[in-house]
């Protein structure tokens, strides 16, 4: 339901949507509005009831990045009911990276990871037993904007080293991985805080199928290096 606007403040409410508590929703941080708090403090100096934060079917916003409500607003980003219910803040049941971490996976990988567990959600995006696998790297940079990355890895159980140059450590991990025998396309790259680390999340594409992936580093380049291995591993499923 949409605000009303806050003019005159004996003229701008009537006692039904006063005892609701229906003529007023959060804004988009998760902090009451102005129109909100002023509602609050007229309904309080008269002695009338009101809500305590905004009820269910309401705009509100969470971090949980969840799009599975039934709420009104599709424009934002919306808890699910389950969030709701559980009055969790931050966290939301069908997003696994959102329930440890507190920040949402991006909206394609969210619908495929929707209610797993942690540990299925690593093996499904993760995966540590795929057919590449990485030993160790270095990243040097070559020139203003050039970076060269170095990789020990072990590709169907034989060890290679493997070296590529590009414009950024995107640029290069794509030769990488291209080089140990699996092409894939980058179709979006997102990044997250993981507590102390980082998580980079690549949707990418080999053919006509696409795979959603995540790495995560103590650095952006070790996440982005692990993204690329766990992208080249889930796109090594593809026949």
């Amino acid at each position: 339901m949409n605000a009303q606007p806050f003019t005159e403040v004996h003229s701008a409410f009537d006692a039904r949507s006063i005892a609701d508590g229906q003529a007023f929703t959060d804004d988009e941080s998760g902090r009451s509005s102005r129109p909100l708090r002023e509602f609050r403090a007229f309904t309080q100096k008269r002695g009338l009831p009101h809500p305590a934060t905004p009820r269910t079917g309401m705009q509100r916003t969470r971090r949980c990045g969840c799009r599975t409500s039934g709420l009104r607003d599709r424009t934002t980003t919306q808890p699910c009911t389950e969030c709701l219910d559980a009055g969790t803040v931050g966290t939301c049941p069908a997003d696994p990276f959102s329930a440890r971490f507190g920040r949402p996976l991006p909206k394609g990988m969210r619908d495929a990871a929707a209610h797993m567990d942690w540990e299925t959600f690593l093996a499904a995006f993760r995966p540590a037993d795929g057919p590449l696998v990485l030993n160790d790297f270095t990243a040097r940079r070559t020139g203003s904007a050039h970076r060269t990355i170095t990789a020990r890895v072990r590709v169907d159980g034989e060890n290679r080293t493997l070296e590529a140059t590009g414009v950024g450590t995107i640029s290069a991990m794509t030769a990488i991985v291209y080089q140990a025998g699996y092409p894939l396309e980058i179709n979006s790259f997102h990044q997250q805080r993981a507590g102390t680390r980082i998580a980079t999340f690549l949707e990418c594409s080999r053919g006509y199928q696409r795979r959603w992936a995540m790495g995560i580093g103590e650095t952006t380049a070790e996440s982005i290096v692990d993204a690329f291995i766990a992208a080249a591993n889930r796109v090594s499923e593809v026949r």
